[in-house]
Formats: C-alpha cells, sequence, structure tokens
C-alpha cells in the first residue's frame, strides 16, 4: 500500500470506529429513557391510588418490556404466616408457582430471607439452597430476583427471567433494584 491510501483506510477506520462508538451510546441512552419512563408510569400509578393487583401487572408488564425479558412474578410475603404468594404473574405457565413459598425456600424465598439480589445466568449455576419449589420451569435460561424492600421491612421479590440465556449486567441489577424499591414503596 501507498502511505496515501494507508492514510485514506485510517481515516474511513476512525470514522467507522465512531459510528459505533455512536451507536453503543444511542442503544445506552435509548435504555435509560426507557427506565426513567418506566419509573415515571409506576409513580403516575402510585398517585392515582389504582387497584393494588392493577397496578402490580401493568408494573410487571413494563419492566419486563424494559428487561427483555420473556417472563415476570411478583412475590408479596404474608406477614402472619411468612409465606410469599404469587401476586402478579407474566409469561409463565399459569399453574407455576400456585402454591406460597416459605421463607428460604426457592430463589424468590431466598431472597426475601436473606435480603439480597439473586441472579443466574443458567440453570446450572442455581444453588442448591435457591432451587426452585415444585417448578416445572427447567426451560428458563436466566433468572434475576431483587427484594421488594422499604426501609423498615422486605415485603417481597419481583423475579424476571429469559427463555434464552441471557448474561444480566450490573445496569440491570441497578435498575431492577431502583423499580423494586419504587414498587414496595407502591405496595406498602
Amino acid at each position: 500500500f501507498f502511505p496515501s491510501e494507508i492514510e485514506v483506510l485510517s481515516t474511513i477506520a476512525l470514522y467507522l470506529a465512531s459510528l459505533v462508538v455512536n451507536a453503543e451510546l444511542l442503544a445506552h441512552y435509548d435504555r435509560r429513557l426507557a427506565e426513567l419512563s418506566l419509573l415515571n408510569r409506576i409513580s403516575t400509578a402510585m398517585q392515582a391510588k389504582i387497584d393494588l393487583a392493577d397496578v402490580l401487572n401493568t408494573f410487571l408488564d413494563e419492566t419486563i418490556k424494559v428487561m427483555g425479558a420473556d417472563a415476570g412474578l411478583v412475590f408479596l410475603l404474608d406477614a402472619r404466616s411468612n409465606e410469599l404468594r404469587g401476586a402478579a404473574r407474566r409469561g409463565f405457565p399459569e399453574g407455576l408457582w400456585q402454591s406460597p413459598l416459605g421463607l428460604g425456600e426457592g430463589i424468590p424465598g431466598w431472597v426475601v430471607k436473606h435480603g439480597r439480589v439473586y441472579v443466574s445466568p443458567t440453570p446450572e449455576q442455581v444453588p442448591a439452597q435457591a432451587q426452585e419449589h415444585h417448578s416445572p420451569d427447567r426451560e428458563i435460561a436466566s433468572r434475576i430476583c431483587v427484594p421488594l424492600l422499604t426501609e423498615e421491612q422486605t415485603l417481597g421479590a419481583l423475579y424476571i427471567a429469559t427463555y434464552a440465556p441471557h448474561a444480566f449486567s450490573e445496569d440491570d441489577v441497578r435498575f431492577l433494584s431502583i423499580v423494586a424499591s419504587q414498587a414496595a414503596v407502591m405496595i406498602r
């Protein structure tokens, strides 16, 4: 190659690199806009004092959409029985998790008991103590579960899943934790 050709190719390569960076930034900002939009809709629903079941279903629909997930569940803790019950469900078979979970039982029970986020990119990485309770959901490839926390207590768990393998990022954990705290305020 002649020096002039190398210079032209270098200029084209720099231009293409800047296009890739700009595309990545645009995708990042689109995601942030979707996140902020969801938080705004949750706040609006709280102010409208809509029925909790309706709000949880809308909340779950929107969260699944923003996360690019396939399914989700909101579990609420019954303080009297210390059991988790499904309060909203999307993308899962109707019979899944019809029975209540005890504290520490299944991934949602583990999350509520420990007050910690659980992220599993593959079913093989699910620890024995967090195996699903009577779970026919073996087709789930990736899952993330965050506690629904207020300052005083844990009210339940938000469980999001994908049927195709998906590596949930730190941004996903951050966003879902923010959404879960908004939901916890709404539930309380």
